[in-house]
Formats: structure tokens, sequence, C-alpha cells
């Protein structure tokens, strides 16, 4: 992973990132318009990279809407300029294949090659083992609550290229939950394009924990399920988890997470993760 930095201001680099950003109508910059952009592009282009690599770029901040929930309570959504999502696609298009074969095989969100339909088919797979108690779980607002120096923690083990990390450092400082002198720094905006890869960061010490603690897990994101062949260890791996969450500042969802049987009733992702029942032996 040497000279990680270079590689992403490569024109290369750039025209990739482009290209999955180029139908986005966000505006550039606070004042900057998706118009204005079109008509001058290589000059902003050539503009963010020179600021890139002088280290003078600092992320913009970002947008915030107000929109109604389902439930008739209101929610905050987050969203970059495009000048921010195009340095961050250059920075995920060199950092994610060099750091995916370094995440655990078993967590499958926000991974290319992999989906929805691998985690089910790997839980299925291990419930057809025997392993048919399941601890259906998920970490209570992952995104709003994650600590800022557990993420840049996880970064720094992952990402060796001193230069990648400071840039990193200020897309995560970035967030809109600031902190206080009295609380530390939280939170990285869910639709920002880097947040998913800092999600599998950070949360990669907790799969190694669970396979060090002999628990298999299939994890997707922070919805995760455990599978053990018993009550009672469903119920050790899930007394487990709660304690590795708290260690790393987060907690278990209340309302979210709860032990029960491989049936085709219980569903993970939207799915069953069994497609008939079992036959008790």
């Amino acid at each position: 992973m040497s000279d990680l930095f270079a590689r992403v201001l490569d024109p290369l680099t750039v025209q990739a990132a482009w290209r999955r950003l180029r139908s986005d109508r966000a505006p550039w910059a606070h004042d900057v318009s998706r118009e204005a952009l079109d008509a001058e592009l290589p000059r902003h282009f050539l503009q963010l990279i020179a600021d890139l690599r002088d280290e003078r770029y600092r992320p913009a901040a970002l947008r915030q809407f107000t929109v109604a929930r389902g439930d008739g309570k209101k929610r905050v959504i987050s969203a970059q300029f495009l000048r921010d999502k195009l340095a961050q696609r250059m920075a995920l298009e060199v950092l994610e294949p060099e750091i995916d074969p370094l995440l655990h095989p078993d967590s499958f969100g926000y991974r290319r090659g992999r989906g929805v339909p691998h985690a089910i088919a790997k839980v299925r797979e291990r419930i057809a083992t025997g392993l048919r108690w399941v601890v259906d779980g998920d970490i209570r607002s992952f995104f709003d609550r994650v600590p800022h120096r557990g993420i840049n923690r996880a970064v720094a083990e992952f990402v060796p290229n001193r230069a990648l990390r400071r840039l990193i450092k200020r897309w995560v400082a970035a967030s809109p939950h600031p902190g206080g002198l009295l609380s530390p720094a939280v939170g990285v905006p869910q639709g920002a394009v880097l947040s998913p890869m800092l999600c599998n960061l950070f949360l990669d010490q907790l799969d190694s924990a669970w396979t060090r603690a002999g628990i298999p897990f299939v994890r997707y994101a922070d919805d995760f399920v455990l599978l053990t062949p018993s009550r009672n260890d469903a119920e050790r791996a899930l007394e487990f988890t709660g304690r590795k969450l708290r260690g790393l500042r987060l907690e278990l969802h209340p309302d979210k997470t709860r032990i029960a049987q491989a049936t085709p009733s219980l569903r993970f992702l939207g799915e069953p993760i069994v497609k008939k029942r079992w036959r008790r032996s």
C-alpha cells in the first residue's frame, strides 16, 4: 500500500470516481452550482487535486434537510457537496481494493461482490450445521454514535499513509455531531461516500472478538446474527456482545435485538433465515 496518496490524486482515479458521480446533481460547493461546475469542469477538478496534494483541502459543512418519517416524526438527513463526494470517492477507489481483503470474511455489508443474498446464504449454511438458536442483533444508532477516536484508531490500523489518514480524520471531524467539552465527538453521516467503509473498519474489531470467542456470526453493517446450538449459548453470546459494544462506546438496540429459534418467521435483512421449519431430532 505504498504511495497511496499519490494514487488517490492520479487522473485515472479521478476519472473512475467521476464516472460514479457524474449523474449526481448536488452543487459542487456552497458557492458553485452544478451548472457552474459543468461550465468549468477541468478547472474545478484541477483545483481540487491541487488542494488535496498541498493539504489545503478542507471539507465543507454538511447540508442538512428535515424529512418526515413513516411514524410521523421528523428525521434530519445530512448530505455532502459534490466536491467532497468526489474527493471521498477518489480515496475509496484506491482504499477499497487494498482494505477489503483484510476484513473478516463473515462481514457482508458495503463490500463489492457481496450483498444480502451472500449473507443469507452464509446464515443458512450455519443453521444447517445445527446452529439453530439465533441472536438477531442491531447496534443502536451506530452511524450517529460511533466515536471519532475509535474510527481514527481503526483507520490508523488499516491505512499506513499519513497524509491519507490526516485527510480521513478531517472528513470524520466534519460530522454533524461534533461533541463538546464534556462529551466526545461522535457520528459519521450515513449517506457520506466513505462512511460505509469506516463502519466496516471500526466493527472489524467486533468481528475479531466474536471469532476469538468462538461465536459464529454474520454481520451486515450494524445488523448481525449470532448462531449457536442452544438457548444458553445464545444468551452467553448476547451478553458477550453487549459487553464488547460497551467497550466500544456503543450499545445494542433494546427493541431490535432478540434471541429466537431459526424458523421461517425470523427474518434477517428482510429475508427469512430458513425456508422451512427444521425437524426436531
